[in-house]
């Protein structure tokens, strides 16, 4: 899989972050409340030290060396390939790294994170466009709970492309990405390879059966 539009969806989030962060500067004063959605939203402008929601306030410079290192990791496990991520788990990390660089571009040029969205129906911290993506991301990614203590039955093997041969000795690495599930089956493409060289592509499904 191509990451291209993996780091596409994260600058996009990079930059709805940052243009809406650039509208509360410019447009609200500090402290002071706009209305959005009646009852729902309102925006305000207020400036946050600590991590989303206000969490751990003045630890500037944790957050952002938290930030390098998980971005270092991800991109030598990514490399590596010792985090073979489903398609789907991609684009939720993609979520948490475009949001979190949005707040990282702040911490390093402000000082502070922006925070702008402000809920009227319950009380809760003043957050902004990158904690959503970070949050939602991190929910969603939580796994697949109705994959948990199941055992992988395989039902279907198609597409089967051979692009070398395996030898007796041979290592093989399998990869395995789900791209999509339904009910209890769950879809995926997958390659096995041999020092780093493809050797076969298929795509497979498989139902999750839990004992009882």
């Amino acid at each position: 899989m191509s990451y291209i539009p993996l780091g596409l969806f994260a600058l996009l989030i990079v930059a709805a972050d940052q243009i809406s962060k650039y509208f509360v500067v410019e447009r609200i004063a500090y402290g002071s409340t706009v209305p959005f959605l009646e009852g729902v939203l309102h925006l305000t402008y207020v400036q946050n030290y600590g991590a989303a929601f206000s969490f751990l306030q003045g630890h500037r410079w944790l957050f952002i060396v938290v930030f390098v290192v998980f971005v270092a990791l991800l991109i030598w496990g990514l490399h590596k390939k010792v985090l073979p991520f489903a398609r789907f788990e991609l684009w939720c990390l993609a979520a948490i790294l475009g949001g979190g660089l949005g707040n990282i571009l702040d911490r390093v040029f402000r000082g502070y994170v922006v925070d702008m969205i402000a809920t009227d129906f319950i009380r809760f911290p003043v957050f902004n466009v990158a904690d959503c993506f970070i949050t939602c991301g991190c929910v969603l990614l939580m796994g697949d709970e109705e994959a948990r203590g199941a055992t992988p039955f395989y039902t279907s093997l198609d597409k089967v492309r051979f692009k070398r041969p395996v030898r007796p000795g041979d290592t093989v690495d399998l990869v395995c990405s789900i791209t999509r599930a339904r009910g209890p089956f769950r879809f995926a493409t997958g390659t096995a390879s041999v020092n780093g060289e493809v050797c076969c592509r298929a795509d497979m499904s498989f139902a999750l059966m839990h004992e009882r």
